[in-house]
């Protein structure tokens, strides 16, 4: 038999919604701009290895680095509007 370890993906748009969080709050609890977290979540960006620690600590290890890289269509439901720089 195999060892099988199951991974539990979640990308940084299903954190902040299932935490209630607004991407404007997320980012400050982060250390960074909201228009960071705005690229991070739309793929234009891949975060530096720090903010990838942040995040990471920020969710209780919930979106690590590998959740980063899944990119895709994402919701603005929490009432927060990015900004782009």
């Amino acid at each position: 038999m195999h060892n099988m370890h199951i991974v539990n993906i979640m990308r940084l748009d299903d954190y902040l919604k299932q935490s209630r969080t607004s991407p404007s709050r997320f980012a400050a609890m982060v250390g960074v701009n909201c228009s960071t977290i705005y690229r991070i979540r739309t793929g234009q960006t891949f975060p530096h290895k720090r903010t990838i620690q942040a995040i990471w600590d920020v969710t209780d290890g919930q979106v690590g680095p590998n959740d980063l890289l899944i990119t895709g269509p994402h919701s603005t439901s929490t009432g927060d509007t990015a900004n782009e720089d």
